[in-house]
């Protein structure tokens, strides 16, 4: 989770980034916490792609908590990640 640890910190400083595409690059449940925690700070972005990022129902429930709090994120792409009935109630 080390280049997850670097995005955070770089959210949470953020005042121009919009969008973040991160399709592919292992970010796993291991990485989401950090990135939950994060978006919970950032006040700009609106687009967030975690597309095959090896994401499970546990991935999501932080992302889904972190999205109560955040209300600027429009968009967050999901699809392929292995989220299974537990990761879409």
């Amino acid at each position: 989770p080390n280049g997850a640890q670097a995005l955070a910190e770089m959210l949470k400083i953020n005042i121009t980034l919009r969008k973040l595409r991160l399709p592919w690059c292992g970010v796993g449940d291991e990485g989401v916490p950090l990135l939950a925690a994060a978006l919970q700070e950032n006040e700009r972005l609106e687009v967030l792609d975690l597309r095959d990022n090896g994401i499970t129902h546990v991935g999501a429930a932080e992302l889904a908590a972190a999205l109560t709090v955040k209300k600027t994120l429009r968009k967050l792409w999901l699809w392929n990640n292995r989220l299974g009935n537990a990761g879409v109630e």
